[in-house]
């Protein structure tokens, strides 16, 4: 058996109803950046190169990209990205082909859409961290 993920098992699912996720129709492509940010702490006692500590600001985006299907969870993505109430803040999960899973909430930062002639209408979503991010390593 391979140690490597399936590219098609790396998905994003947002919480549709209590405790029940919904894979986000239509992706091809998904990807995250996990952000661990330190703490300058250099001052002028200090020798030449900047002095570093832990525990600054954590941060996560994930972003996807895919086609648009008639799905009712790009119909809620759109909405949410539209609201000005805090309801573009929603939980979901990243879940990779490898095993391990991120869950939390995030703010919907962009939704994009476009359409060629004689193409596919395509969408891109990008998601920032809105708060603590659980991680649950691979079994």
């Amino acid at each position: 058996m391979s140690n490597y993920g399936k590219g098609k098992s790396f998905l994003v699912k947002r919480e549709s109803a209590p405790g029940v996720y919904t894979t986000v129709g239509g992706m091809k492509a998904t990807a995250f950046t996990f952000n661990n940010g330190t703490l300058d702490v250099t001052d002028k006692d200090l020798p030449d190169f900047m002095q570093r500590i832990s525990g600054g600001i954590k941060s996560m985006q994930i972003t996807m990209s895919g086609v648009m299907k008639d799905n009712a969870q790009l119909q809620a993505l759109l909405a949410a990205s539209l609201a000005v109430d805090g309801s573009d803040i929603l939980n979901f999960q990243l879940i990779s082909g490898l095993g391990y899973k991120f869950q939390g909430m995030f703010a919907i930062e962009g939704f994009d859409a476009s359409g060629d002639v004689g193409k596919e209408e395509t969408w891109s979503l990008k998601l920032a961290s809105a708060g603590d991010i659980a991680f649950t390593p691979a079994s």
